[in-house]
């Protein structure tokens, strides 16, 4: 193991910025610090042959003493650059908590901000529900108002809303929603299911089919009978 390889090891340890890349580089200085013993243990082991066999021990001491001053610049290696680790570690865990929080600031005035968007949304949407309904209720007296003057095929308020309203959301839009999104989106879906347009088109259908065979009298019973049901449904969500 040259000198060489041992310089460049520790000018990669010098220049790594990240505490990732010093690990890395701390690792190789583990690995070769290893070998370093290894090679050393080697060497007492032939020391102690050459002694008992009265060779000249000189050359052994000599490597020996070369692998001592690499392995102690090693050791010092592993501390330092070890220690350096460690704080780079700590100064990125810290840079990272801070943009963290800093990220979490910002986000809780856009979630701030939003929820008062939808707030507001809200109120709109009850007001002009409102204001909707009032719209319904004028629009079919005015309806029956007409047809009692014989008037025939006028569009009622229930064709009106179908036709602008739509139907109800898919329920796969609401795939991959948090557990808020998927209730909010739950809430406008029962919303949007009570919708008017609904709710006529439902009462119109049971009236001109009902049961086969079932009087008049008996589809009109059993009409209000559900549109009963829908107002006490209704009447639970407010």
């Amino acid at each position: 193991m040259k000198t060489t390889a041992l310089n460049a090891l520790l000018d990669e340890c010098r220049g790594a910025q990240t505490s990732d890349d010093l690990a890395a580089a701390v690792d190789k200085v583990d690995a070769m610090a290893a070998s370093v013993r290894a090679e050393r243990a080697k060497l007492d082991g032939q020391l102690q042959d050459a002694i008992l066999a009265g060779r000249d021990t000189g050359r052994i001491h000599s490597a020996i003493a070369e692998l001592d001053a690499r392995l102690k610049d090693l050791e010092a290696a592993q501390t330092g650059f070890g220690q350096r680790r460690d704080e780079l570690a700590k100064q990125e865990a810290e840079a990272t908590r801070a943009a963290l929080l800093e990220r979490h600031a910002l986000e809780t005035g856009q979630v701030a901000a939003a929820g008062q968007r939808l707030r507001a949304a809200a109120d709109a949407f009850l007001q002009l529900t409102a204001e909707t309904e009032k719209l319904v209720r004028q629009h079919d007296r005015t309806v029956g108002e007409l047809e009692s003057l014989g008037e025939r095929r006028l569009q009622r308020s229930a064709a009106v809303l179908r036709a602008n309203l739509g139907e109800r959301p898919a329920p796969s839009i609401a795939m991959g929603f948090s557990e808020y999104g998927k209730q909010v989106f739950t809430l406008l879906s029962q919303i949007l299911a009570l919708n008017p347009a609904n709710l006529m088109r439902a009462r119109l259908t049971r009236r001109q089919n009902g049961r086969l065979g079932e009087s008049f009298e008996h589809k009109d019973h059993a009409t209000e009978a559900y549109m009963d049901q829908v107002r006490n449904i209704r009447a639970g969500n407010g």
